[in-house]
């Protein structure tokens, strides 16, 4: 077993051994279960009903959102100074859910930008809050408080590609780029460029093919192994992931991840680089 996969068997727990690990004594000591959001849009939701010890847990907090950066990388030294005043250390197992259809949007967003950060002992609940609940398991209107911490965050930015990387690999062509957005999408003409809606030479992956429609979880490994290789990508070789703007491309990172690669994101995804292009050809047709 690589060491890739060492450290990802774990990085997908079920909802009945989530509940198995919230009965334990020391749970708090040692894990910080984040009910996952973008900004306070769910906040609402959360007072209402959540799962037990959970924080909630807003992925986008010190962002400005931008038309070019729509979901914006949050800056380092605001967040890791928000993880801290939620109780959250180096030392906690991070265990994020979130209350999208499957389980899979912001928790795998979550997931990215800690590991970006440089935390590494993570999990996400299969299916999610939604999982969760069908399972039959209660939820709480308690709201949790947990001792300040000191987060000291050691970027990985081995797990980030930029724009710049981009325009370098549509001329080497080293990475496989693939695009997480929906077929509609992709296959789409953008009316500015006047080209196709995607970074050229890209592989569309689209967010809902990771999903098992009956389980309403992620698919097996098995079953995503054969999605990769049906769309011809070759996870041993090198792969960006991509989507309109960083959110769903991590879902296929964690895919990945799960089946033993490490593959990194986009940070700015379609969002940027179609505004950068759009930008650039513009001052190019000017000089002309």
């Amino acid at each position: 077993m690589n060491k890739i996969l060492e450290k990802s068997a774990k990085s997908l727990i079920s909802p009945v051994l989530l509940r198995s690990k919230l009965s334990q004594s020391n749970f708090v000591d040692k894990y910080r279960l984040l009910d996952v959001s973008l900004s306070t849009d769910d906040l609402a939701d959360y007072k209402k009903g959540h799962i037990e010890k959970a924080i909630y847990f807003d992925v986008g907090y010190g962002t400005v959102q931008t038309e070019r950066y729509p979901k914006p990388f949050p800056p380092k030294e605001i967040f890791q100074k928000y993880l801290g005043e939620q109780g959250i250390s180096n030392k906690h197992h991070l265990i994020f859910y979130d209350r999208s259809p499957y389980g899979f949007l912001l928790a795998p967003r979550a997931w990215w930008i800690m590991r970006v950060l440089g935390h590494e002992d993570m999990s996400i609940l299969n299916g999610g809050f939604n999982a969760w609940v069908k399972s039959g398991f209660g939820l709480t209107d308690q709201i949790d408080r947990y001792q300040k911490e000191e987060y000291q965050a050691e970027e990985n930015l081995s797990l980030v590609r930029t724009y710049e990387d981009i325009i370098e690999n549509i001329k080497t062509k080293k990475y496989q780029v693939i695009d997480a957005r929906p077929k509609s999408h992709f296959n789409s003409i953008n009316p500015v460029l006047g080209l196709p809606n995607h970074i050229p030479n890209s592989i569309n992956v689209q967010h809902n093919e990771i999903f098992d429609r009956s389980t309403h979880s992620l698919k097996t490994q098995q079953d995503l192994k054969k999605l990769f290789e049906d769309k011809g990508i070759n996870l041993s070789q090198p792969v960006i992931a991509s989507c309109k703007s960083s959110v769903a491309a991590s879902s296929l990172a964690f895919c990945a991840y799960l089946l033993g690669y490490e593959i990194p994101v986009y940070k700015g995804s379609w969002a940027e680089y179609s505004d950068r292009k759009a930008e650039e050809d513009a001052i190019k047709i000017v000089k002309h």
